[in-house]
């Protein structure tokens, strides 16, 4: 199918824009090779292209999991994502294995937040039946 010169620029332009959304949204890449740098060895190289590549990744993996989190607040007629939405978005894709280390990170948190005395996060999420029997199964898968 032909295009013609203004689809075609429409195209390039969207293509542009596109291309501009995503370098938006990526990952600072100093954070990115700064984590690349603790897993390969002090003297091993990282190319551009592999910064940019990981910094790809995770911006599709970030908006794998919060399409799914926000089918679920969908389903329940809410416009506000919370840590939980996210723990059985993580369940449901079949990432299980993080759930217990974030629900460990997010209790942490908290009370790191209780202690510097600044307003608490919503605690009736992380404590909800549904998040603790995802946390029990997967201690229980490790164990």
């Amino acid at each position: 199918m032909k295009r013609t010169h203004e689809e075609r620029e429409n195209f390039e332009c969207h293509e542009n824009s596109s291309e501009q959304r995503i370098s938006n949204d990526l990952v600072p890449a100093p954070n990115v090779t700064g984590l690349m740098r603790r897993i390969i060895l002090n003297q091993g190289e990282i190319s551009a292209d592999a910064v940019i590549s990981i910094q790809q990744c995770v911006i599709k993996f970030i908006r794998y999991v919060t399409a799914e989190a926000n089918a679920r607040c969908g389903e329940g007629m809410r416009t506000t994502m919370t840590a939980h939405d996210v723990l059985i978005a993580l369940n449901k894709l079949g990432f299980h294995h993080y759930i217990g280390p974030l629900f460990i990170y997010m209790n942490r948190f908290q009370e790191f937040q209780a202690e510097q005395g600044d307003p608490p996060v919503i605690r009736r999420h992380y404590s909800s039946p549904e998040v603790w029997g995802l946390v029990h199964q997967v201690l229980t898968l490790k164990g």
